[in-house]
């Protein structure tokens, strides 16, 4: 576990950019496969390649890990989505991954199941339905307008989001994929939902997989980064801080952490929720 910290600076503004760039712009290793599900991302020689899961609004905890980990515009981030609902801020989330993007880091995001359901219910319900759904259901704030629309910078960040990255040596994805599918890399519902999946090396071609989604034990993360697993958990269940006594009580897991993992030293940097989380999740 990482303790040490480097001075962050200033990584962003207090104004946002007008439109999301466009990956080209801020990341020339990154190329689109002919599959959109999952776009290739070439190796980074002059930085590092970090992880992070399921930050669920939890904004302070977020900015306070990357202040922790010393991000650079040279490394390469990968976030494996669920940014929005339960936690306090989840506007201040997307606001933070696009300001960083739009100032040059190297940023790439997926879709989580929760941000798929979002854009889902925007088309699904009436607008008073939709507004209750958003702050009431899933106390998801600050990403919609007093109409009860998705601001537009964050719908278009939202609809841009692709389903799982390809590296050289990794999958990365939000949930996992279904091996037993004959198409398990273009079943998006899996990968944004599936849980207790397996990989075995010859259906990854020697990557391993990473995923967040299913809150996971920091024992059961600590033990799949040091064995460097084929699967590897990352989401300790972060906005959940509050709830850690009933999480231990029903399935013994400690739960409330943010978990950020170096790609090619398996260096593993645990955060502690700083927010005023929700006392339910």
């Amino acid at each position: 576990m990482a303790t040490g910290s480097r001075n962050l600076g200033q990584l962003i503004g207090p104004d946002l950019p007008t439109s999301v760039p466009e990956p080209r712009k801020y990341s020339e290793s990154m190329t689109q496969a002919i599959n959109p599900f999952g776009p290739y991302v070439a190796p980074n020689p002059q930085g590092r390649r970090l992880v992070i899961a399921d930050i669920h609004g939890c904004a302070r905890t977020f900015n306070t890990l990357l202040g922790t980990v010393g991000l650079v515009p040279e490394d390469q981030l990968f976030l494996l989505g669920d940014y929005i609902d339960r936690g306090p801020d989840s506007g201040g989330v997307l606001a933070k991954i696009i300001q960083l993007m739009a100032r040059g880091y190297q940023i790439y995001p997926l879709r989580g199941n929760h941000e798929q359901y979002l854009l889902e219910a925007a088309e699904y319900y009436t607008p008073p339905d939709f507004k209750h759904y958003v702050l009431e259901l899933n106390e998801c704030t600050g990403v919609i307008d007093d109409e009860g629309k998705i601001i537009p910078l964050y719908r278009e960040f939202l609809e841009s989001l692709p389903f799982y990255y390809e590296l050289d040596d990794y999958y990365l994805v939000h949930a996992g994929f279904n091996f037993r599918s004959h198409a398990p890399f273009q079943d998006y519902r899996s990968m944004l939902e599936m849980r207790n999946f397996r990989a075995e090396p010859a259906q990854t071609g020697n990557r391993k997989v990473i995923h967040g989604h299913q809150v996971t034990s920091l024992q059961d993360i600590h033990t799949s980064v040091q064995r460097k697993s084929t699967v590897i958990p990352l989401d300790n269940g972060c906005v959940f801080a509050k709830m850690g006594d009933e999480f231990m009580r029903l399935s013994n897991v400690i739960v409330g952490h943010l978990c950020c993992l170096d790609l090619d030293t398996f260096q593993l940097t645990i955060q502690p929720n700083v927010d005023d989380v929700l006392e339910r999740g």
